[in-house]
């Protein structure tokens, strides 16, 4: 048997389907139908959702839906808004929609998503036919444009007493690194010294670059879940590693940018997790949580799927050398 109707949507020079926020989204919507069709008219709608996916005390599931945002463009319809003939063939309709500048990044997550699609209705007199085409957003922000924003530097020690002496022995961690600000493609580069006056000798840091995501539920936002995602991670190992200055980098992927604020249905950070181990005793491991913002600007394209190229003046990639003493 033959198809009925058949529904396309090309994205104009977009292929991939990827816009920015605030990107004039393009496209032409294609409905070839071998039937002629009693309709009120063609519509075409592009639309935010996010799902997030909650379980209550009794191990009830829910899925509470939100509506990010929804514009309707009709591209086939009467002045009189009745019905009308659309005979057999194949329509192309052109159709364009800014996208919201403040709308949050595209995302699946274990709790929950936030999807965007173009989709084709088709207004029959009977019943409503309609095709969904996905397409990916990011969020264009750029947190240090125009401030300026202070290397971190923190510092941990711990007494260590070994059970054969009475004698107290200090390790104390130092670790720098020269911004909080980075953009996918970067390099993240920390200084960790180790000054270490315990017999014990240290043989490993764990440097982890995590996404955490936060899911709320809506309007009381009193509900949440955390879903923590490693992202990217390096391990320094030695002999000993006391006495010494490590200056270690991190690339950080391509993801979704750090969340504005703290409004959204699921909002992400993201925090480099330092680890110092000491051997025998996983209590006196010295660890360190460091807050670090992932930007996203329209000025960087993906290059080899994994790195990305800065061809923007306000972007400069960070350099070991920069750290200082």
């Amino acid at each position: 048997m033959p198809y009925a109707t058949r529904y396309q949507v090309l994205f104009d020079n977009n292929s991939k389907g990827f816009y920015y926020s605030g990107d004039l989204v393009e496209g032409t919507a294609i409905v070839e139908t071998c039937v002629g069709k009693v309709i009120r008219g063609t519509y075409v709608t592009l639309i935010g959702t996010a799902r997030i996916k909650f379980e209550n005390s009794d191990s009830w599931v829910t899925h509470d839906t939100y509506r990010i945002f929804a514009a309707t463009i009709p591209v086939l319809q009467r002045d009189d808004d009745r019905f009308f003939v659309l005979p057999p063939g194949t329509y192309r309709y052109k159709f364009e929609y800014r996208l919201p500048d403040n709308i949050p990044s595209s995302f699946y997550g274990k709790f929950g998503f936030i999807n965007y699609a173009a989709v084709i209705t088709l207004d029959e007199s009977k019943r409503t036919y309609s095709f969904k085409q996905p397409f990916r957003v990011m969020r264009a922000i750029n947190y240090s444009r125009g401030q300026e924003l202070k290397p971190i530097k923190a510092q941990q020690s711990k007494d260590i007493s070994p059970w054969y002496c009475l004698t107290i022995q200090p390790l104390m961690v130092t670790v720098k690194s020269p911004s909080i600000d980075f953009m996918p493609g970067q390099t993240i580069y920390t200084l960790i010294k180790i000054e270490n006056h315990s017999s014990r000798k240290i043989r490993q840091i764990d440097i982890k670059l995590t996404k955490v995501i936060e899911y709320c539920r809506k309007p009381q936002k009193t509900t949440r879940k955390y879903e923590f995602i490693e992202i990217n991670s390096k391990t320094i190992t030695a002999d000993d590693l006391s006495g010494k200055t490590y200056v270690q980098g991190i690339e950080v992927p391509i993801t979704q940018p750090t969340t504005v604020g703290d409004s959204n249905f699921i909002n992400i950070r993201y925090n480099i997790y330092i680890t110092v181990k000491v051997p025998a005793c996983n209590r006196e491991n010295i660890e360190f949580i460091i807050p670090v913002i992932i930007s996203s600007y329209k000025g960087i394209t993906p290059r080899c799927g994994k790195k990305l190229v800065f061809d923007h003046p306000d972007i400069h990639t960070s350099q070991p050398t920069s750290l200082g003493n």
